[in-house]
């Protein structure tokens, strides 16, 4: 009868713990930049449907972040609103782009924007999202 009295506690938090697990799946959302401000960039974030991320790095005299939502998948596809924003510290000089995507799982998905044709200023951004959380390696590569 003791060892009963001793287990069903045990059991109880065990179940309580269950309970109050994330069961939410995690993704590892990788951004590739290659733009005046971050050139040949790749950050990798841990991101979970319905929860905005936010990374924010600088280097030098440049400051920038990307942030955004993951949603529900709709069919395979799972829609992602991603807004890069890089900029010089000491000055108002920078852009901020909002991009809606409907990312595949292990499928890289890019797009470009010209700035300014005339200064030959192009903006090239890569995203892919795969299941599970960012490796070390991965996250640390914000330069």
């Amino acid at each position: 009868m003791r060892k009963m009295i001793g287990v069903v506690p045990l059991f109880l938090v065990l179940i309580l713990c269950a309970i109050g697990a994330d069961t939410s799946p995690s993704f590892s959302l990788s951004v590739k930049l290659d733009s005046r401000y971050n050139r040949g960039l790749t950050v990798c974030t841990t991101v979970r449907p319905g929860e905005p991320f936010n990374v924010t790095w600088s280097h030098g005299n440049v400051m920038s972040s990307i942030f955004g939502v993951l949603r529900e998948p709709e069919g395979e596809a799972y829609p992602l609103t991603l807004t890069v924003d890089q900029h010089l510290t000491d000055s108002k000089t920078g852009n901020s782009t909002m991009q809606g995507y409907k990312l595949k799982l292990g499928a890289w998905k890019g797009t470009t924007d010209v700035v300014s044709s005339a200064f030959n200023d192009i903006e090239e951004r890569d995203v892919l999202l795969v299941r599970g959380e960012c490796s070390n390696d991965a996250a640390a590569n914000t330069r």
